[in-house]
């Protein structure tokens, strides 16, 4: 099978031999998560972190608002809110998430990608990157046939689960645009913390449009990618806010739903 990827650019990963524990790398680097996956699942949709403070630890990232009100996606230290109506706004630095990832991306040298899908794309980065132990961060940007992308619509208490709110979810084709996609592959032991595999959001070159990658068909891009192999968790200091839920829960099904 011919590779997507010219391997002859990859930029070789040092392995860590512990998963979370700081190590000696050449690109050393820390993912923080405001919240977890299962308490945004559950209904916890309060803002917790603004997002001035959130760009203190780190210049790239996805998440969402407070109010589940639209898809978050931060790119060279930009803070981009893409709404229920596809379209991309810039919230000020005191507006707050409710639940998010950043990362200080230190990108890999670009690597040049051959037309693909979503399938064929994560499956060759699963090959280039097999340390499934780390987290990566990974910034593909190009030229796309088609990308097929979500937001959802602002909520107001009392909050639904997450599995329900998607129901309701606005659904965006692009097509022919030029943009970028970023996201986090985490491991799988995260679940319940996060979502384990691949979170990607998108937003065209031009930052008008933009959300929640569902699926999406490249005509021809570069990738670039970091890994991370310190994990921080900030959780609300108010834990009125996650003493409903039950943290211990599986929730694998519902998350599975909501990320298709």
């Amino acid at each position: 099978m011919k590779k997507l990827f010219n391997r002859l650019s990859v930029f070789a990963a040092v392995v860590v031999t512990v998963a979370l524990l700081a190590g000696c790398r050449s690109n050393s680097g820390q993912i923080t998560q405001v919240s977890t996956i299962n308490a945004l699942m559950a209904g916890a949709y309060q803002g917790q972190m603004a997002c001035g403070e959130l760009l203190q630890y780190g210049n790239c990232g996805v998440g969402t608002f407070d109010s589940l009100d639209g898809e978050m996606l931060i790119l060279d230290g930009t803070v981009y809110q893409i709404k229920a109506d596809g379209k991309v706004y810039r919230p000020n630095a005191r507006v707050t998430t409710p639940f998010a990832c950043v990362v200080d991306f230190k990108a890999s040298k670009p690597v040049t990608l051959k037309p693909c899908d979503m399938k064929q794309f994560t499956t060759e980065f699963d090959a280039m990157y097999p340390d499934t132990h780390l987290f990566y961060a990974v910034r593909v940007d190009g030229k796309f046939k088609q990308v097929v992308a979500r937001s959802v619509p602002r909520q107001h208490p009392p909050y639904k689960k997450l599995v329900e709110v998607a129901k309701n979810q606005k659904v965006f084709t692009l097509k022919n645009v030029e943009g970028t996609i970023f996201g986090i592959r985490c491991p799988e032991f995260v679940k319940g913390l996060n979502v384990p595999g691949y979170h990607l959001h998108f937003i065209t070159k031009d930052r008008t449009k933009g959300g929640h990658v569902l699926s999406f068909q490249l005509k021809s891009g570069q990738m670039q990618a970091d890994s991370y192999n310190v994990f921080k968790m900030i959780l609300p200091v108010d834990s009125k806010n996650l003493k409903n839920i039950d943290m211990a829960k599986d929730r694998s099904h519902e998350i599975e739903k909501v990320e298709k």
